[in-house]
């Protein structure tokens, strides 16, 4: 490289800092490390990460059996299952009609007659998901009255341990399936799978109900007790199980599955 070259690209460089990325690893400085290995926090947060994993089989078993009891035949035998499958087996043959002249009309590049088709398949859209929200909202209303009768039936139930079942004003605040993911809902865990069930579980090949104390070698946990103080550990689990009784047609809801697999099963049978 000639200097005349080396002094054109020196007008080119330097002109800008350089970033760097760099990876930082946490380490306990000073009484830290000590304060950590003394009250074997890593240990504790490793016995409730185990509670939690054989829970988590237990709290949808419960959501199971709650969605059960809430969808029996005596409780959803008035909604319009029929009527609701006809209107949009009527309405999607319109939609299916209206894009296939919507394609033909792009194909004569006739504008005119694309916006007008436009126009009427998004009000066709509207009208399908305006219907399909009511019918989610009635599901999503027997949800809401199934949590309320929770809130009343086991309140005051005895606990295997001698314990009243009690809930406390933070969770009696919360209308409907909100209930399902307050603190209060491990009171009914515990009802529901009392530790003296562990064996008759075990032969179901359900999770045990117990895990390792590993702060306490040697020492045996009931899973529900990890997070009588620790309820926040669930927030994001709970969150999911939230979604199972939305009413916004989200693929995960029940409502949403409900009419997607009745329409399936009226389709099939024609």
């Amino acid at each position: 490289m000639t200097a005349r070259t080396q002094n054109l690209f020196s007008e080119f460089t330097n002109l800008y800092s350089l970033s760097k990325t760099l990876r930082f690893e946490l380490k306990p400085v000073g009484k830290t490390e000590e304060f950590l290995k003394k009250n074997k926090v890593f240990e504790k947060d490793k016995t409730i990460d185990n509670s939690y994993n054989q829970a988590k089989f237990y709290f949808d078993t419960l959501h199971r059996r709650f969605i059960e009891s809430a969808l029996v035949l005596e409780k959803t035998k008035n909604l319009p299952f029929d009527a609701l499958a006809d209107f949009l087996e009527a309405q999607i043959k319109k939609f299916a009609i209206k894009r296939k002249q919507l394609n033909e009309a792009r194909s004569s590049k006739d504008d005119v007659r694309v916006k007008l088709l436009q126009t009427e398949i998004n009000n066709l859209e509207k009208k399908i998901n305006n219907e399909k929200k009511e019918f989610y909202k009635k599901i999503r209303s027997l949800f809401d009255a199934e949590a309320e009768k929770w809130k009343i039936g086991y309140e005051d139930r005895i606990l295997e341990n001698g314990e009243k079942i009690h809930f406390g004003k933070t969770d009696r605040k919360q209308q409907g399936v909100k209930f399902l993911t307050a603190a209060g809902i491990l009171k009914i865990l515990k009802f529901e799978f009392p530790k003296s069930k562990e064996d008759e579980f075990k032969k179901k090949n359900w999770p045990n109900l117990y895990v390792d104390e590993e702060e306490n070698p040697g020492k045996r946990r009931y899973i529900f007790d990890s997070f009588d103080r620790f309820a926040g550990y669930l927030s994001k689990f709970q969150q999911t199980r939230d979604n199972l009784y939305a009413d916004d047609g989200i693929p995960t809801a029940v409502a949403t599955r409900i009419i997607m697999f009745y329409s399936f099963l009226r389709f099939h049978k024609r």
